[in-house]
């Protein structure tokens, strides 16, 4: 700093000092970002109550979630809570999709690696199915994964579509855990080149 004949004060910036400037704006904007990106996935750690963030349970909002054929909430009292029941004869006719696709949310926007299902199927033989669509970087399409008691064995259709088979004990609660890490990687839908270690989305 340098004092001029007016009595002002003037900031001398050498070369040097224009460099370190430049490097801590962009540090900052570095540390920015990754605040950003920490507070963004904040709110679903450790884990998100799909039902309860989308206003399926309780109540509902038709804004957030659809809701398609017979399907009735009730008080599922083994578990001692509300469960959502869906029947019918033609499950394409019968479900809950969310987000709704006329909505203005486009995607859950959820990172992890696992999804929990808590599931009942009342009747043996009654058909359970659910899917879970992952948007991914860089490729045109998704990938799909079906978990039914349909499928007979895991197996891969369309080259997006990953079919995983399920039992279910009939009229009985049973929790269900999916690796979707894991299940992309058996289903080879995927180039060995894609990475999707340390990454969720």
């Amino acid at each position: 700093t340098q004092m001029d004949t007016g009595g002002k004060v003037a900031q001398a910036v050498s070369g040097h000092g224009v460099e370190s400037k430049a490097a801590m704006d962009e540090y900052k904007k570095k540390m920015k970002e990754k605040h950003e990106q920490e507070n963004t996935n904040l709110w679903q750690h450790p884990f998100v109550d799909v039902f309860k963030h989308f206003k399926v349970l309780p109540g509902s909002d038709w804004k957030q979630n659809k809701k398609q054929g017979d399907v009735q909430e009730y008080f599922a009292k083994e578990i001692g809570r509300r469960a959502i029941s869906i029947e019918g004869n033609i499950s394409a006719n019968n479900f809950i999709h969310l987000p709704h696709p006329q909505g203005a949310t486009k995607t859950l926007a959820l990172t992890g690696r696992y999804c929990y299902m808590q599931v009942k199927c009342p009747r043996h033989g009654l058909p359970f199915s659910s899917h879970i669509d992952l948007a991914m970087a860089e490729r045109s399409h998704g990938v799909r994964i079906t978990v039914s008691n349909l499928f007979k064995s895991f197996n891969t259709s369309n080259g997006f579509v990953a079919q995983v088979p399920m039992e279910l004990k009939h009229n009985c609660w049973t929790v269900v855990v999916l690796d979707l890490y894991e299940v992309l990687k058996k289903s080879n839908i995927l180039p060995p080149t894609y990475l999707i270690d340390g990454s969720y989305q």
